[in-house]
């Protein structure tokens, strides 16, 4: 469960979040919708604490973590949450399976013995067979999306 109360973010000047409060509950659908420049990705940044809100408080399964500093109980708290930058996050240097591989090492628990196949399949899933040798300069903008998912 996710609670959000009078959640505020600005930057210098220019407010950008004021007082949002919203409840999300286990395994309920929430999207977040608006025209460009709403402040629809800083709501998504301050929830997974990719930036620190300037007030309110963030629930997550009962931990505060508007105010947490600690890195170790952050880390453990956006590895329940999945993100896709709209810029797309693939490193440039790598091929897309050590991209891939890249996530499952830093992101989940899985034992490294799992990653080849998971490399494999993965891709796949998202129609995307045969890249795993590409870097990201040889892949399209909506590939690089599907890597990166």
């Amino acid at each position: 469960m996710i609670e959000i109360k009078g959640l505020g973010k600005a930057f210098g000047e220019r407010c950008i979040l004021k007082d949002i409060s919203v409840d999300i509950k286990e395994g309920e659908l929430f999207s977040v919708i608006g025209p460009s420049g709403t402040g629809k990705s800083t709501f998504i940044k301050c929830i997974i604490r990719l930036l620190r809100p300037d007030a309110g408080s963030i629930m997550v399964d009962g931990q505060e973590i508007a105010t947490t500093g600690s890195e170790f109980q952050l880390a453990k708290v956006r590895r329940k949450f999945g993100y896709l930058f709209q810029e797309g996050a693939l490193f440039d240097s790598l091929t897309v399976m050590e991209n891939v591989a890249f996530g499952l090492k830093y992101l989940t628990d899985l034992p490294k013995s799992d990653y080849p196949r998971i490399v494999k399949e993965k891709p796949a899933l998202v129609g995307l067979e045969d890249v795993e040798h590409l870097k990201p300069s040889e892949l399209s903008v909506g590939m690089k999306k599907r890597v990166s998912l």
